[in-house]
């Protein structure tokens, strides 16, 4: 679910970038994911897990202020992702740096543990990022981004091959190509990313590729529409000692949002739905991940 969101979020910021906004929201999903502590507290064996259905509050909003002519600086939270940014506008291209970090997040101590019930841990992750935009085009653009986090875990009982705290290192190209389409404006974006997961235990540690393919249009001058899909491969350095297996994965994601502007004439508001599903199939069914969900949201823009 957490993987989806980073995607979701890419496609946000199409909208956040124009406008300060909040929005609160209610998420429903229905997991099935040994690893989320959404799954059940106690497990017998190393199999596939059960679907699980939770419910919880979402706020999302952006706020940003001009400084002078070239500086910009905001303040997002994007599915529980809090940016804290920066963006200088140069007539080579706009630079983007800043600090970021994620908020309530919680994993099992020992997800592995069998016959007792298994207890949540906090997990803390910050860091920073860096980006360089340009146009390619005079109706496209292109952003590089660099990102680093810090991942600790409050009490992480694996053995050392397995220990989870890590160094995150993570590199994307997006882009955006805009023209009307129907006298409506229209964008179709990408983006490849790559991402390092260098934890203590090597056999935690994993790469993995992919690409986000999507775009987003104007059906009217107040209903939005915004399609992503996603594919990309994980793999894990070493084999795991408790599986006895070298895992690796692929993971296919798809998800929709749609937007309705000032609904019954009340100014500046919106009403969205996202509705996304994720698909990790890998080479040992106690790693296989299924999540389906669905975000209804109530928003302010000003």
């Amino acid at each position: 679910m957490k993987k989806i969101f980073l995607s979701i979020a890419i496609a946000s910021s199409l909208y956040a970038e124009e406008h300060n906004f909040v929005e609160l929201g209610v998420i429903y999903t229905n997991t099935k994911d040994n690893f989320s502590t959404d799954s059940k507290k106690e497990i017998y064996s190393y199999n596939n897990s059960k679907h699980e259905d939770s419910i919880s509050p979402n706020i999302n909003f952006y706020y940003g202020k001009n400084i002078s002519e070239n500086y910009h600086i905001y303040l997002e939270s994007i599915y529980q992702e809090i940016n804290l940014g920066n963006i200088y506008y140069t007539e080579y291209g706009n630079f983007y740096f800043g600090a970021k970090t994620k908020l309530f997040e919680d994993e099992w101590e020992n997800p592995f543990e069998l016959n007792r019930s298994r207890k949540k841990t906090d997990v803390n992750q910050y860091g920073g990022f860096f980006a360089y935009e340009f146009l390619s085009s005079d109706f496209s653009s292109s952003l590089i981004k660099y990102e680093y986090d810090k991942r600790d875990y409050d009490k992480d009982l694996l053995v050392n091959e397995l220990k989870r705290e890590a160094n995150i290192h993570s590199l994307s190209l997006e882009n955006f190509i805009n023209f009307d389409f129907l006298d409506e404006d229209t964008t179709i974006f990408t983006n490849l990313k790559a991402k390092k997961y260098d934890a203590i235990g090597k056999a935690s540690s994993y790469n993995t590729f992919g690409i986000d393919i999507g775009f987003s249009t104007n059906i009217t001058n107040k209903y939005n529409v915004m399609l992503l899909t996603n594919f990309s491969q994980k793999r894990y350095d070493e084999k795991n000692p408790i599986l006895n297996e070298k895992i690796h994965s692929d993971i296919v994601s798809f998800f929709a949002r749609s937007e309705y502007k000032e609904p019954f004439n009340f100014k500046n508001t919106f009403l969205s739905l996202t509705i996304g599903y994720e698909d990790e199939n890998t080479n040992n069914s106690f790693y296989d991940n299924q999540t389906s969900f669905a975000i209804f949201g109530i928003g302010y823009s000003f």
